[in-house]
C-alpha cells in the first residue's frame, strides 16, 4: 500500500491531465452521439424517439447529454454492455471514434504509472538497501564503542625486526587485560618477563617465539574523590626481548 500510495502521490500531475483530456473527449462524444441518435421528440410520447434499423420507432437512449455520459465510459473502456447502442451508420462511426480515442486518452496515464511504478520500486529496494546498510554501520559502531570502554583496561605490544627489513617481520606479541587505570592511586607494575604469542593473522604460526620483558607505570591524574573519569599517564617500558 505505501508503494501504492507513492506511485499515486507522484503521478497525481498526470491524473490532473488525464481527468481534463478524459472530461473533454467524454463531454464532445456524449453531444456527437447525442445529436446523432437523439432522434426526433414526440409530443405524444412526450419523448425523444428514434427510428431503430427494424424501422420500428422507439424511445432513444440517448435522451440527452448527460444521459450519453453512460454509453461514452462504456464505450471509452471498450466493455461494450450492448444495452445502449447506436443505431444510424453516422453513430456507428462516432462509436467507433470513441473506441479509438478512449484506448488513447487511457492508454497515456496507464504508461505513466507504469513507469512511475517502476521507479517508486527500485527506489523502495534501494531504501532498504540503505537502511540494511545503516544498521550494519550502528551495530559496528556499537561494537567499536564497545571496543574502545573494554580496551580502557587493554594493552596490546608487538614485537617488530625492522633490521635491514621492509616491511618490519613481526616477532611476537603479549597483552595485559586488566590495566589499573580506574585506581586514583600511582601504581609501579615491576619489569617481568612474558612469553610472546604467535599471530595466525599475520602469518605467525610459531608457538616458541621467546621473551619480552615490560612493565608499566600508572600515574592518575588529579580530580575530585567522587569523580568516575578514567584520566592519567600510562608510562610502558619495554626492556628487551629475547627469542
Amino acid at each position: 500500500l505505501q508503494i501504492i500510495g507513492r506511485v499515486f502521490h507522484k503521478s497525481i500531475a498526470m491524473f490532473w491531465v488525464f481527468a481534463v483530456n478524459f472530461s473533454l473527449a467524454m463531454c464532445f462524444s456524449a453531444a456527437t452521439i447525442y445529436f446523432v441518435e437523439g432522434g426526433e421528440w414526440d409530443p405524444e410520447e412526450m419523448n425523444w424517439m428514434r427510428m431503430g434499423h427494424d424501422g420500428v420507432r422507439s424511445p432513444s437512449p440517448f435522451q440527452s447529454i448527460p444521459h450519453s455520459f453512460w454509453w461514452v465510459i462504456v464505450t471509452f473502456t471498450t466493455v461494450g454492455y450492448g444495452d445502449v447502442v447506436p443505431e444510424t451508420v453516422l453513430g456507428k462511426m462516432i462509436g467507433a471514434s470513441s473506441m479509438i480515442v478512449g484506448i488513447i486518452v487511457l492508454a497515456l496515464p496507464i504508461s505513466v504509472i507504469s513507469t512511475t511504478f517502476g521507479d517508486v520500486w527500485h527506489e523502495w529496494k534501494e531504501e532498504l538497501r540503505l537502511d540494511a546498510k545503516s544498521r550494519e554501520e550502528d551495530m559496528k559502531s556499537v561494537e567499536l564503542a564497545l571496543q574502545v570502554i573494554q580496551n580502557r583496561t587493554f594493552m596490546h605490544v608487538e614485537i617488530y625486526d625492522h633490521f635491514e627489513r621492509y616491511p618490519a617481520e613481526l616477532l611476537g606479541q603479549t597483552e595485559w587485560k586488566s590495566l589499573p587505570i580506574d585506581s586514583k592511586e600511582k601504581i609501579e607494575f615491576a619489569d617481568a618477563s612474558y612469553s610472546l604469542h604467535p599471530n595466525e593473522e599475520r602469518g605467525l604460526v610459531e608457538s616458541d617465539l621467546g621473551q619480552v620483558v615490560v612493565g608499566y607505570t600508572w600515574t592518575p591524574a588529579k580530580y575530585e574523590a567522587n569523580d568516575d573519569r578514567y584520566a592519567g599517564t600510562l608510562q610502558v617500558r619495554l626492556q628487551r626481548a629475547e627469542g
